[in-house]
């Protein structure tokens, strides 16, 4: 899995590669405690708060 971009609202990945990659968009879940996304029926899953990446992007600049 790859990181296509990276922002608090919305963190865009690429799945797999060449003519058998997906494209998929993970965002925030109700509870902010996890972003959620679905690529190809199954749901895709990245364990880290809205704040953490917030912070995660501030240290980056």
């Amino acid at each position: 899995m790859t990181v296509f971009s990276k922002r608090a609202e919305v963190i865009e990945v690429v799945i797999g590669e060449g003519v058998h990659s997906v494209r998929c968009t993970l965002t925030p879940t109700r509870n902010g405690l996890a972003y959620a996304g679905n690529a190809m029926g199954r749901e895709i899953v990245y364990e880290r708060s809205r704040r953490q990446v917030e912070a995660d992007l501030a240290k980056e600049r």
